[in-house]
Order: C-alpha cells, then structure tokens, then sequence
C-alpha cells in the first residue's frame, strides 16, 4: 500500500510540474506578446505596417481650393503661394532659394507670395530681407485659420484659387526644381 501511495504521488508531483511548465511557458509567451506590441506602439513604421495609424492627408491638395484671401491670388494666372516663418529655422535656411525662385518668377505669368505668420513681426522681416524679396512679394496674416500644417509649404494655385501643386518642407536643390518644374507644366 505504501509503494501505491509513493507512485500516486510521485504521479502528483509529474502533473504538477507538468502544470507549472505549461504555466511558465503561457507567462512566457504573454510577456514576449506584450512587449512586442508595446514596441510596436513606439515605431512609426511598425504602426503602419500594422495598419494602426490613418494616412494624414496633406494640408493642400492638387484640386482643392486654396484658403486664403481671394486677392492673393485672383490678378494672376498662377500665384506660387510660399507659406514660412521667421521663427523657422528651415524656412530661414531655405531663404536664398526663396529670393532666387522669386526673382525668376518676376515678370513671369506666376506670382510669387511669401506668407508669414502676423505676430513677430521682426522675426518675420528678417526672413523676408534675407530672401531680398520686394514689397509686394510678401504679406502677413493669421495662419491659425488656415489648413497650413507645417512650414515651409509651397502651393501653386490658379486664377480662381485650384491647387496645381503642394510641397511641404525645407527647400533644397531637389525641392526647388520640382517647384520650377510644377509651375513651369502649367505655364505651357
């Protein structure tokens, strides 16, 4: 009776341990789950691998109508709408090739517009001397009641205010030809 009681139990302690290697390898598994899901919480890339995040779409988009006042833009067949800041630092460091694309848009069928935020206005000044632009080619105006979502943002719009072309971000060698290339498609 003692060898059954002996061979039930070490029975007992099999199943137990059995038992508790299932369970460690459940916490196991749990753990691993959740900190890769934690992970993948912090990864952009990840998140829209895993469809987590929804595409933003753009402020301005070729075939919307554009949100500014109606006179920055209806004199003209086309009005390249650059939106920046002086507070900016990308905006500051694109501002040589905001002054070069201007002065080349002078005398052309394509307004060029620099729009600043209207608060700081020396900020706003220096960003505007720095690109040597002249008087017209510069206005200030409350931004908060625009789509805009980041500076610089370059929009070409037509006569009635339809976007022809969007670009956000700093304006280098790349970017400036893509803006030439846009404006000139549309001069053709």
């Amino acid at each position: 009776m003692a060898a059954v009681l002996r061979e039930n139990e070490s029975m007992g302690n099999d199943v137990r341990d059995y038992r508790g290697r299932i369970a460690v390898g459940i916490i196991v598994f749990c753990a691993f789950g959740l900190a890769a899901t934690a992970l993948a919480g912090f990864s952009p890339a990840i998140k829209t691998a895993l469809g987590w995040t929804s595409a933003e779409r753009a402020a301005y988009v070729p075939g919307d109508s554009i949100d500014v006042p109606r006179d920055f833009y209806d004199k003209n067949d086309q009005t390249l709408l650059v939106f920046a800041s002086g507070t900016c630092g990308a905006c500051l460091r694109s501002a040589s090739s905001l002054g070069k694309m201007a002065e080349e848009l002078r005398g052309s069928r394509t307004r060029f517009l620099l729009v600043t935020p209207a608060v700081r206005h020396v900020d706003q000044q220096t960003l505007v001397s720095t690109a040597s632009l002249h008087a017209a080619e510069s206005v200030a105006l409350d931004l908060t009641t625009l789509r805009l979502k980041n500076v610089p943002t370059f929009v070409l719009v037509n006569q009635t205010g339809r976007i022809l072309y969007s670009r956000e971000g700093y304006l280098d060698e790349d970017g400036s030809e893509a803006v030439r290339s846009a404006i000139s498609r549309r001069q053709s």
